[in-house]
């Protein structure tokens, strides 16, 4: 008897617990509330696809985000083309006119938010947040604009772009190189979306780094200019190149290097290598190997580390 009594006031506390855990700290208005302050302050907001500690997204929603975020090219805006929050691309000093919360219990919420992009302007746009409770936290489900599900936006729009890389890949890592200069999907998608993980890092380093240089300081400076052509070819579009010759030279170390020879539109004659690696049965590209400038990634890198020790002094 003892011990039942004992068991019951353990599963009860347990119980207690649980509930006390589940309910959330900040009510669903002021959470909402904080979310939209910043937008009228015409201060930084925390963005959706944040993954710090300041997360305003639920699991489920920042999974796809940060898969849309990994298919986009630097500077590019990936599948969202305004911020769903505000169904905008710019605001000045945005007024929430209007908080209409819906359906809430300890777990999902869903709340109606109307809003002006400008205080100027009577113009209003009218945003539906499905939240979910995590931890204690009431974070975006999915967000509702113009009808139109932000999750499931991003997660088609992921699909497509994977299926165009997966659309790519061949067995052999000639007849990969010699895909991506004759797809018309490989031009379509940015040459950075094709790189080795660590080789992508350096290259968004480089990216952020150079956002606010402008093309004249950047061409002042001997910055190499990596968006306005392709490295592959050193030229705007790899199909335009007329491919004479791909050759595996050797394989050391994980890679695999690929030796490319071709004709640009205006009849010069080029030639490529490639560094590949082979990451769960897909080709990706390490680096670029020009014969007169060489590494490509290592000449980024460089950039990015010099850069790095002048701002620190």
């Amino acid at each position: 008897m003892r011990y039942l009594s004992r068991w019951f006031l353990i599963v009860l506390a347990t119980i207690s617990i649980t509930a006390f855990a589940q309910k959330p700290v900040v009510s669903l208005k002021e959470t909402i509330e904080q979310i939209y302050k910043p937008y009228g302050l015409n201060t930084d907001p925390v963005s959706i696809y944040d993954t710090g500690e300041n997360r305003i997204v639920s699991k489920r929603l920042a999974a796809v985000l940060q898969t849309d975020s990994e298919l986009t090219a630097p500077g590019d805006g990936g599948a969202l083309d305004n911020d769903p929050l505000c169904g905008c691309e710019d605001y000045d000093k945005l007024v929430v006119d209007n908080i209409q919360l819906l359906d809430e219990n300890t777990q999902t919420a869903t709340a109606i938010v109307r809003v002006r992009p400008s205080a100027n302007n009577p113009q209003t746009n009218t945003i539906s947040l499905s939240f979910v409770n995590e931890n204690g936290r009431w974070l975006i489900d999915d967000i509702m604009n113009d009808d139109q599900s932000v999750y499931q936006l991003v997660v088609k729009s992921n699909h497509e772009q994977q299926e165009m890389l997966d659309g790519l890949q061949r067995p052999l890592p000639g007849d990969f190189i010699r895909n991506l200069f004759t797809s018309d999907d490989a031009n379509a998608l940015s040459w950075t979306l094709l790189l080795a993980p660590t080789s992508r890092k350096i290259v968004d380093s480089f990216s952020d780094m150079t956002a606010d240089i402008s093309p004249k300081d950047q061409e002042k400076n001997a910055l190499p200019d990596i968006w306005n052509s392709n490295p592959l070819c050193g030229c705007d579009d790899p199909t335009t190149a007329t491919l004479k010759d791909v050759q595996t030279k050797a394989e050391s170390g994980g890679r695999t290097r690929v030796h490319a020879r071709f004709t640009l539109a205006n009849g010069a004659e080029k030639t490529q290598d490639i560094d590949l690696v082979n990451l769960g049965g897909r080709w990706l590209i390490d680096d670029y190997i020009d014969p007169q400038k060489g590494s490509l990634i290592q000449q980024l890198a460089r950039i990015v580390i010099t850069e790095s020790h002048s701002q620190a002094h």
